[in-house]
């Protein structure tokens, strides 16, 4: 874990965290014998038999059980993880793993708010995380009630290493405050692949009535996003307003039946429907935000919080124009949105990817919108 203090491309470092058998402080660099933060998400995945360490997070909104268990002590200023307690409490309670997950959140909570606390102090400053504990959108969404000018990366896990490296590259000699807009930097689709004579022009109108009808929409268009976020150019598509709707896209992806589902709404309705606390706008999916309107059982978590994507019309023309074409004919402006994937698949590439998804999840979904060529494919148009 590292902390620098940047002002345009200077920077200096405040301390870095190292994993270590000895604990010993040398300059601004820490050496202990600890897990890491994210090593500690890992490890409860693993011992859950969970699929993702997301599903830690989720489950932990299950219980309002608080044990209340220090996992760590302080050690150099610095937090210490203490391995033989975890295990020991994490066999005490195998039989109940949303305590276990519980626990985990909170402490996880504990240790970097304390560290947020520290670095703000009583300041106006300007926090940037990145890594992959922040994608825990619960963690950064508390860090905003103590931060409220906090920039969550979006490509915040070692998969974006490259994009770190190229933006340091570009700022070398030269400070450029460009903001990065999307994250649709993947490859272009190659529509040739798509069979001759199949599938059938379509717009937004007609999509959105698919959806509104409860069916399962895929859509596939432009670049694929970088990240773990689909921002809706590979993304699943639903009706958020069926209280069945968790259960239909968890049995889909093959994900455990407590994992929750995020949305994409329209950015001016945004604040009519949910708390968006400090953020005028989260494209990237980084926050959960309460609920507070009814109506969207779907994408609304058990503890009434929802992950959200919040969408400009410049930013995804056709997403755009598909979610208030569903707005025209519900009054809900927003969609269910989440990867274009199935279990222990990446999110999908190109046009084959797309097909093999459709045709290996026995009917479970049969519709994919191409909306840059204004055609819909069902699953017979490829068998």
């Amino acid at each position: 874990m590292s902390l620098y203090y940047f002002n345009k491309n200077n920077f200096k470092k405040i301390f870095k965290v190292y994993q270590n058998n000895k604990d010993y402080v040398k300059d601004k660099d820490v050496f202990l014998n600890t897990l890491s933060l994210g090593n500690m998400y890992y490890l409860t995945k693993k011992f859950l038999n969970f699929k993702e360490e997301g599903s830690v997070m989720a489950m932990a909104s299950y219980t309002k059980n608080r044990i209340g268990k220090n996992l760590f002590e302080e050690k150099l200023n610095h937090f210490n993880v203490i391995q033989s307690l975890i295990y020991d409490f994490a066999v005490l309670f195998k039989k109940n793993p949303e305590i276990i997950c519980e626990t985990m959140q909170t402490e996880l909570e504990r240790i970097v708010l304390k560290y947020v606390s520290n670095i703000i102090k009583n300041k106006n400053r300007n926090l940037c995380v990145s890594g992959g504990v922040f994608q825990n959108t619960v963690l950064n969404s508390k860090i905003l009630d103590i931060c409220p000018n906090l920039y969550v990366d979006p490509f915040a896990d070692d998969s974006g290493i490259s994009m770190g490296a190229a933006l340091w590259y570009s700022n070398k000699n030269k400070f450029i405050n460009k903001k990065i807009n999307n994250l649709n930097l993947g490859d272009l689709p190659d529509y040739n692949n798509l069979p001759s004579g199949k599938g059938y022009p379509i717009g937004p109108k007609d999509v959105a009535k698919l959806i509104s009808e409860k069916n399962i929409v895929a859509i596939y268009q432009g670049k694929n996003e970088m990240g773990k976020r689909a921002l809706g150019n590979r993304s699943f598509l639903y009706d958020p307003r069926d209280p069945h709707a968790k259960d239909k896209i968890n049995l889909l992806k093959g994900r455990e039946w407590f994992r929750p589902t995020a949305g994409t709404v329209l950015h001016e309705y945004a604040n009519e429907w949910f708390d968006l606390k400090s953020k005028e706008e989260t494209p990237f999916m980084s926050y959960v935000f309460n609920v507070k309107k009814q109506g969207v059982p779907g994408i609304t978590h058990v503890d009434n919080t929802c992950r959200i994507q919040t969408l400009k019309k410049e930013q995804n023309f056709h997403y755009y124009n598909l979610i208030n074409e569903f707005y025209k004919l519900t009054n809900v402006p927003m969609l269910l949105n989440t990867s274009f994937n199935l279990a222990g698949e990446p999110l999908v590439n190109s046009v084959l990817d797309a097909i093999k998804t459709l045709t290996t999840c026995n009917y479970k979904f049969k519709f994919i919108y191409f909306p840059e060529i204004g055609k819909i494919y069902e699953t017979n148009d490829f068998l």
